[in-house]
């Protein structure tokens, strides 16, 4: 039961960091233009629409990585 716990744990928390990980090299990559502000919701929508279709390719990647990862790290504890 405790194995099963701490696989738990630790696939949650090497899954969470592997998505951090590919979202703060997306945000290095594509960053926010300087003073945006995030509370102005036509300001951050155009934001938006000015990204490339990479930048939500690295989005998607960060989820699906931080899954595989979550799961592999539990799978193999």
């Amino acid at each position: 039961m405790l194995r099963i716990l701490g696989g738990l744990i630790v696939g949650l928390v090497a899954g969470s960091v592997v998505n951090m990980l590919i979202v703060i090299l997306s945000m290095s990559m594509y960053p926010p233009p300087p003073g945006l502000d995030y509370s102005d919701t036509t300001a951050f929508q155009a934001y938006i629409a000015s990204l490339p279709t990479a930048a939500f390719g690295l989005v998607f990647l960060a989820h699906a990585g931080g899954t595989f990862a979550a799961s592999l790290v539990a799978a193999v504890i």
